[in-house]
């Protein structure tokens, strides 16, 4: 897994009904790959692929890490240390 420090963007997997950068804030949303898995196949194929045939959004892949449904503070903090 990479250091944080390593960790420059997220790949965001997302609805369109999700709120995603009020869930991490307009500037370090910036920072992420933002991916609508009903506008790309292989995006929700990605997702059911992490959360084990789901397509649970947020689903968030941070270097070699992906993680559904982060924690908020976590995340941010990923995002802000990178």
């Amino acid at each position: 897994m990479p250091r944080k420090s390593e960790l420059s963007s997220a790949d965001w997997y997302e609805k369109p009904a999700i709120a995603a950068p009020a869930y991490i804030g307009g500037r370090l949303a910036r920072r992420a790959h933002w991916v609508d898995i009903w506008q790309d196949p292989a995006g929700a194929a990605a997702v059911r692929a992490i959360a084990g045939g789901n397509e649970t959004v947020p689903t968030v892949v941070l270097g070699d890490r992906a993680v559904v449904n982060p924690d908020r503070a976590w995340l941010r903090e990923q995002l802000r240390s990178s």
